[in-house]
């Protein structure tokens, strides 16, 4: 019947709502590895299992009926990381002044052009996985100068986040105090700004790292 078909449909704006949600898993510092063939669409799919209700309700059928998830959410979400993790390097890679007639961006202004439109909340721990990102680009190059992606980038993030994590697990505070210097150093490099600018997570962080953490 055609109007149950017509109701399969993503809405444009459960769409919109859609991007913003998995923009929030995927600007969050618990991420562990942002490349397609990763685990993060099954992490994304486990959140928005929980919280379907934040999409709509019309999304939260859809979500629990199976052959429709198939069909029309799977590659809306596939579709939205794949956007964020182009979009994600790209913008890094202005922040950083390489490019002719670009500039340095300090963070605040990085995390603006990154979530424009997604309401992601400038949290602490979020700010320092974008300084970890960018001082990963200074190292392993998103672009070549003026020039195509290197291709190299986002697996050498997901090396070096999990190594970082590894070491997190014997050494908190050796990791504590190296992601307090990257944070600063992109301070220095990039511009100074107030950290009062950044904000509460709330309870939805609570949510994001149960469903993040049960797969």
């Amino acid at each position: 019947n055609s109007l149950a078909k017509a109701n399969q449909k993503l809405t444009k704006a459960d769409l919109t709502q859609l991007g913003k949600e998995v923009a929030y898993c995927f600007y969050s510092e618990l991420v562990t590895r942002y490349c397609a063939k990763g685990p993060l669409f099954n992490k994304v799919m486990a959140y928005l299992k929980s919280n379907a209700l934040l999409v709509s309700e019309n999304f939260k059928h859809q979500f629990d009926d199976l052959e429709v998830r198939r069909a029309e959410i799977n590659p809306a979400v596939k579709s939205i990381l794949s956007r964020l993790r182009g979009a994600c390097g790209d913008r890094i890679h202005e922040s950083m002044g390489i490019d002719t007639g670009t500039k340095k961006e300090a963070l605040p202004l990085l995390w603006l052009r990154l979530c424009k439109g997604y309401d992601v909340p400038f949290t602490t721990k979020r700010a320092y996985r974008v300084a970890v990102l960018r001082w990963i680009a200074a190292d392993v190059s998103v672009r070549q100068k003026d020039g195509k992606p290197t291709g190299k980038f986002w697996k050498i993030v997901d090396a070096t986040i999990g190594n970082l994590q590894k070491r997190q697990d014997q050494q908190p505070e050796e990791i504590k105090k190296q992601l307090q210097q990257i944070f600063d150093a992109d301070k220095r490099k990039y511009g100074t700004w107030n950290d009062a600018e950044l904000v509460k997570g709330g309870s939805k962080e609570i949510a994001l790292k149960s469903a993040l953490s049960s797969v």
